[in-house]
């Protein structure tokens, strides 16, 4: 009997130490339940990341969006207003084909009945440049100008130039002389030319300059183009005193290339039909021994850099 309950003794003790299949599958459940929080967690922390970089790209996107919309509205009514602008523009520059058209039939007209000799000045544009020439009435008196000396034989002439660079002659307070005239940096840009020799004999009563110019910066009355003339007898003495013959103060036609076409009678110029009282063309006197002509430009600005004058291709003619 004490043997029978030995072996059954030893059976359960060794039936203990194997675990039932229900303990395994306890066990397993714990397993898994564990390593499905772990991958929980994982992935929280990835769809949170995710969630963020979504929230903020469309954060961004609905402002670019709103900045996008407000620019297509403003470039819209920008269209419009420049739409506008060109058929404004376009009918003003139909207008001025016109008024030049005019102007030119007065001029010819004018030189018909008066010669050679103008007054006025007027401004009209080709090619892409503004040219401003001479062409009325007499701007100290209201009758027409006549001419000092009328022979048969006088005809206006280059007597001088053209002047493409300006390496001859001196030259002081001038940033550039090797292309044209340049004044840039505040200062009395003053070039004179050698002494030029006239044809002789000629029945020239004065003379004038035609040139190029353009002008940069908000220009003052104290801000000017000044262009002389000097004349001399033989051995180039006997000379005149400088006589201006065109001064143009203030601003002009801006930063792009202006002809300005001059004559020997007191006259302002006329831009786009308004006579203009700081631009002036002056008379010259010159006499039949005269030979040699000197010109004297000088460029006036007084603020380095944002005031600035350019002057190209003088030339000097002489007027009968």
């Amino acid at each position: 009997m004490m043997k029978v309950f030995v072996l059954f003794a030893m059976m359960g003790l060794a039936a203990a130490e194997q675990a039932s299949p229900v303990d395994k599958v306890v066990s397993l459940i714990n397993e898994l339940k564990a390593k499905i929080e772990a991958d929980g967690k994982a992935e929280q922390k990835v769809y949170d990341k995710f969630a963020c970089w979504c929230e903020k790209t469309t954060a961004r996107k609905a402002g670019n969006i709103e900045e996008a919309k407000t620019s297509i509205e403003e470039l819209t009514q920008l269209i419009l207003e420049l739409k506008g602008k060109k058929a404004t523009l376009t009918a003003e520059v139909k207008q001025l084909e016109k008024d030049i058209a005019d102007l030119t039939a007065g001029i010819a007209s004018n030189l018909k009945n008066h010669g050679n000799h103008y007054a006025q000045h007027k401004c009209y544009h080709s090619a892409g440049t503004c040219h401003c020439e001479c062409s009325g009435t007499n701007w100290k008196g209201h009758g027409k100008t006549t001419d000092k000396t009328s022979t048969k034989t006088c005809k206006t002439t280059l007597i001088a130039g053209t002047f493409a660079t300006f390496n001859s002659g001196t030259a002081t307070g001038c940033e550039h002389r090797d292309h044209y005239l340049y004044e840039y940096k505040g200062s009395d840009c003053v070039w004179t030319s050698n002494q030029n020799k006239l044809t002789h004999p000629h029945a020239f009563a004065g003379a004038f300059v035609r040139f190029q110019v353009a002008e940069y910066g908000n220009m003052e009355d104290a801000d000017y183009l000044l262009v002389e003339l000097k004349f001399c007898g033989n051995d180039k003495k006997d000379c005149t005193k400088f006589q201006p013959t065109v001064k143009m103060q203030d601003d002009i036609l801006g930063w792009r290339w202006t002809s300005v076409y001059g004559a020997n009678v007191n006259a302002y110029m006329t831009a786009y039909g308004k006579a203009n009282k700081d631009w002036k063309a002056y008379k010259t006197n010159m006499e039949v021994h005269h030979k040699y002509v000197t010109i004297r430009v000088t460029l006036k600005s007084n603020h380095d850099y944002g005031e600035r004058h350019i002057l190209d291709n003088m030339q000097v003619f002489g007027a009968c």
